[in-house]
């Protein structure tokens, strides 16, 4: 399992919720801006999630292994 705290970026005293969401997208943005990369993801990654949870729903229905491909 992950560690979690290596996708923290804010200071542990930020307040949990929408405060700490919004300092840890900025940190990103930063991030981002000076490495001259994206920070989120594109839609290859949405296409690809989406043959992901396509054969979880493969799988469950037939009852087996599927290859994601």
């Amino acid at each position: 399992m992950a560690d979690t705290g290596s996708f923290v970026n804010v200071l542990e005293s930020m307040p949990k919720g929408e405060a700490f969401n919004v300092g840890q997208m900025y940190y990103q943005f930063g991030q981002a801006i000076r490495s001259g990369q994206d920070c989120q993801p594109d839609f290859a990654t949405a296409v690809n999630l989406h043959h992901l949870v396509d054969a979880i729903r493969q799988a469950s229905d037939e009852g087996r292994e599927v290859a994601i491909g």
